[in-house]
């Protein structure tokens, strides 16, 4: 008997602008640079999967940008484990 690991949720890019507090362009911008990995559905549908934006921030805690410092890294992670529930 085989086990079928379930599939990993998945987040659309809208979403994943929502919990960074980011626009959607710069989601875009991201995984076009292959910083963020993402799930190509269809032909202009992209997804990203939670476990791969929550590794991203982890990743990038210590960046510059607004939404990644120390302080709003716990809040950001938080949201995302919420979502799951």
């Amino acid at each position: 008997m085989s086990v079928i690991e379930s599939p990993p949720q998945l987040v659309s890019i809208s979403e994943a602008a929502r919990l960074l507090g980011v626009s959607r362009t710069s989601i875009y911008r991201m995984c076009e640079e292959g910083r963020l990995p993402f799930v190509q559905l269809l032909k202009r549908k992209r997804m990203i999967a939670r476990n791969d934006l929550e590794s991203f921030i982890k990743q990038n805690r210590n960046s510059r940008n607004r939404w990644l410092l120390a302080e709003h890294h716990e809040q950001v992670v938080d949201a995302i484990r919420e979502e799951d529930l």
